[in-house]
C-alpha cells in the first residue's frame, strides 16, 4: 500500500529528535512507494535529509495554523487534517516517537482500516530497541515520571485527563486506553473533523474494521523532555477520580478501546479494576 506519512515537526528539541531517532525508526520499517509529508515552522527543517529523498517523495510544507504553533495539538491536528485531504491511507507518526521495524509490514498484513496504538513517554532511555517486544519492554523501564501517574496503586496520581490506565505486577505491565495514538488509516470514507484525530477519527470506523494493538505485534514509544506536564502530582489515583476525570471528555469508540488489556511487557494480569471504571462510566 502506498501510504501518505505526516509528520509535523519544528522546534530544536522535536527537530533533534526527528532526525536521530524518529526517522531512522522510519526508514527501517520501509518507505517505498511513500509520499512523506513534513510540516515545519521554515526555521526548524529547512532541507529534506537526503536519505529520506532517496527512497519516497518527500515535501516540507510550512505550517498554516488557526492559532499560534505554539498550540501545538492543534497545530499538529491541523497538519495532519492538511495531509488526509489528498490522502489514500495515511499514517500519522509524530517527530518525538519511534516505531518498531515490523510496523508498516504487521499494519499492511492486519488487513484492517484503523489502528490504534499504545504509545508510551519515556525519559533517558538511549537507543531505542528495534523490535516491537523490546521497545515495549524498554518503554515500561524507561516510564517518564509524569506518567507515573497512571499506574494503579502509585503512591501520587496526576491531574492530567487519563488517556490511559497502567497496570504493573512484578515484570508485567500492561493497560487500558481511553484515548490511543490512530496509527494509520484507510481513508476510503467521508469523516469530519476535531481538535485531535484520536478524538474524532475512530468515531468512524466500525470495531470489526478497527485493530486495537494488544500484544507487542509492532510498538511505538515517545521521547519527551523531562519537564512536560510537570508538577501536576496529586494523591493516589482511585476509581472515582478516574471516572471524574474522563466523564464527559471521551466518545463511545473510547469506551471500546478501554476494555482491551494491551499488553506491554511480560503477561497481563488480573484486575477489576477496569470494569469498575467502565462501570462508572455507564
Amino acid at each position: 500500500m502506498n501510504w501518505t506519512i505526516s509528520v509535523p515537526v519544528w522546534g530544536p528539541w522535536h527537530t533533534e529528535l526527528f532526525l536521530k531517532y524518529a526517522l531512522p525508526s522510519h526508514l527501517r520499517m520501509g518507505l517505498e512507494g511513500c509520499k512523506y509529508i513534513i510540516h515545519s515552522d521554515g526555521e526548524s527543517l529547512v532541507e529534506i535529509p537526503q536519505e529520506l529523498r532517496n527512497v519516497c517523495e518527500v515535501e516540507i510544507r510550512p505550517i498554516r495554523s488557526s492559532r499560534s504553533v505554539h498550540h501545538k495539538y492543534r497545530c499538529m491536528n491541523e497538519c495532519h487534517g492538511e495531509a488526509m485531504k489528498e490522502a489514500g491511507a495515511v499514517m500519522f507518526l509524530p517527530p518525538d516517537c519511534v516505531v518498531s521495524s515490523n510496523t508498516r509490514k504487521v499494519i499492511e498484513a492486519s488487513g484492517k482500516k484503523l489502528v490504534m496504538a499504545c504509545s508510551l513517554r519515556t525519559l533517558n532511555g538511549g537507543e531505542p530497541p528495534r523490535d516491537p517486544e523490546a521497545l515495549n519492554a524498554w518503554a515500561a523501564k524507561h516510564l517518564h515520571p509524569n506518567q507515573r501517574g497512571w499506574v494503579w496503586g502509585n503512591e501520587w496520581g496526576t491531574e492530567l485527563i487519563h488517556s490511559h490506565v497502567y497496570f504493573e505486577d512484578g515484570e508485567n505491565f500492561w493497560c487500558h486506553g481511553f484515548h490511543l495514538h490512530p496509527l494509520a488509516a484507510v481513508l476510503d470514507r467521508k469523516y469530519g473533523s476535531g481538535k485531535s484525530v484520536d478524538s474524532y477519527l475512530p468515531s468512524y470506523y466500525d470495531p470489526r474494521e478497527t485493530w486495537v494493538v494488544s500484544d507487542c505485534e509492532l510498538a511505538m514509544a515517545e521521547l519527551s523532555p523531562a519537564d512536560i506536564f510537570f508538577g501536576l502530582e496529586r494523591g493516589p489515583e482511585t476509581v472515582s477520580s478516574i471516572v471524574d476525570s474522563v466523564k464527559g471528555k471521551i466518545k463511545d469508540r473510547h469506551l471500546g478501546f478501554f476494555k482491551t488489556a494491551i499488553r506491554l511487557r511480560g503477561q497481563v494480569g488480573q484486575t477489576d479494576i477496569p470494569g469498575q471504571i467502565l462501570k462508572g462510566l455507564a
